[in-house]
């Protein structure tokens, strides 16, 4: 992968949901491209440096991710679940797609 892009994931799962994701990350050799942090507080310093939040969610009541990621002008793709149309509107403030 490019040396200059690297994807962060941001969240307080269950140990066996990283556990997981972490074998994936490892089974495709993407251990160098791809990290996973517990919720980081403050997040302002993620946002600064992110190119794109990703919130891929099969249920999700407002998603204050968003609204933080609008507020430092990061761009967002979401799943159009829950309360997520109500913070980003789709190719305006967006992108959202509909969950399988």
């Amino acid at each position: 992968m490019d040396d200059s892009f690297c994807w962060l994931i941001v969240g307080s799962g269950s140990p066996e949901l990283r556990e997981h994701l972490q074998y994936q990350i490892d089974s495709m050799g993407m251990h160098d491209d791809v990290f996973i942090a517990d919720n980081v507080f403050p997040a302002a310093p993620v946002y600064r440096v992110a190119s794109l939040v990703v919130l891929p969610s099969e249920n999700e009541s407002f998603g204050m991710v968003l609204a933080e990621a609008s507020a430092f002008s990061v761009p967002v793709v979401a799943t159009q679940i829950g309360g997520i149309p109500e913070v980003i509107q789709n190719n305006q403030t967006g992108t959202l797609f509909t969950s399988r």
